[in-house]
């Protein structure tokens, strides 16, 4: 009311129209534009009758509804031009029911390029009961669109149109609508360590998980900051509730420093709905081998041959560090450590105790 009394006593002193009076007392009491406000107005229009929720007009449900252009229950609906042609401040309404489709509705505008346009969409839980969401648009085109997930659990999606150019004649504007199924993926690193040996190579299990009601394709992808990981993309196909891990080769270079660290990346990515992805971060860490005595990555006949030259004939000492011949991680290096990598090399002996794996 105190707007409305602001606009009366604005227009003593306008001489132009009564939209300045209006413009100057939204702006200077609210910081509203005349259009945003119109296009604001429109959507409490929309909740009057039995469709008033009690939160905008204080009187909204003894007022009559407002028309409704037109109304969708089956999907997807092609472009089409708007029902009627809103003049300047005039709006037009388009109901979208779910009609038992699942998944994320998304809705595109275009009003005509020779008027100015605002359009919103009013989200219902029920009949009365709403929520707002404006729809950007560009300003030049005045193309916009929006996507409302989980579109089975509204009642009712409405588009609102409005032509926010004063004085204009009567213009159309094209929409459409779709529906993107569900789609949804949960992703995990299951290999909960982050060591890895210079030189050598090892799998990193990356778990996918389809958690949606629908058969999809995935895309894994993974990348780290240091190059040990080749970059590639894997496919995986799974159907509803099913999981799968994939295993991820990360290789640090031959003689890469025990301690350097290599930040990593996995992402996996729906081929139903390419926006909807799952990211994990991890880490790798150049640990000691015991028994990689050349420091290559591997535990083998080179390595015996390394360790016999040390014992016995003044050979050079283990490499990186002396620990790397330590075999059984005992804290010595002596005849224990060549028995034991005999066996383990030629008689299914077991590896050091103390290797992370």
């Amino acid at each position: 009311t105190s707007l409305m009394v602001a606009v009366w006593e604005g227009a003593r002193w306008v001489s132009t129209s009564v939209f300045d009076a209006m413009s100057d007392s939204l702006l200077g009491r609210y910081g509203w534009t005349q259009d945003s406000a119109f296009a604001e107005f429109t959507v409490w229009n929309y909740c009057t009758a039995t469709r008033d929720d009690g939160l905008h007009y204080e009187e909204g449900s003894q007022y009559p509804y407002v028309g409704v252009s037109w109304a969708y229950s089956t999907f997807p609906v092609s472009l089409r031009s708007s029902p009627t042609n809103p003049a300047g401040y005039g709006s037009c309404y388009i109901e979208f029911f779910p009609g038992g489709a699942q998944g994320k509705l998304h809705i595109t505008f275009n009003g005509d390029d020779s008027r100015e346009w605002a359009a919103w969409v009013i989200k219902s839980t029920a009949n009365n009961v709403h929520e707002f969401e404006q729809i950007p648009l560009d300003g030049s085109s005045y193309y916009g669109m929006i996507d409302i997930p989980n579109l089975e659990s509204y009642y009712r999606i409405t588009l609102v149109g409005a032509n926010t150019q004063e004085y204009s004649d009567g213009a159309f504007f094209s929409y459409a609508a779709e529906i993107i199924p569900p789609y949804a993926v949960a992703s995990a690193v299951v290999t909960v360590d982050s060591a890895v040996y210079s030189g050598g190579l090892r799998q990193f299990g990356y778990q996918i998980t389809n958690t949606s009601p629908l058969t999809d394709v995935f895309d894994v992808t993974a990348w780290d900051d240091k190059g040990w990981v080749y970059p590639d993309t894997i496919d995986i196909s799974l159907g509803p509730g099913e999981d799968s891990i994939v295993y991820i080769p990360v290789h640090p270079p031959y003689m890469t420093p025990l301690d350097s660290i290599s930040h990593l990346t996995f992402v996996v990515t729906s081929r139903g709905d390419t926006m909807v992805t799952d990211t994990q971060a991890s880490a790798a860490k150049t640990v000691l081998q015991h028994g990689d005595l050349d420091f290559t990555g591997e535990i083998e006949v080179s390595d015996l041959t390394y360790l016999v030259a040390y014992l016995f004939s003044g050979g050079s000492n283990p490499i990186p560090v002396d620990d790397a011949g330590d075999f059984t991680c005992e804290g010595t290096i002596d005849v224990s450590d060549l028995t034991a990598l005999v066996e383990y090399l030629f008689q299914g002996g077991t590896p050091p105790p103390c290797n992370p794996y």
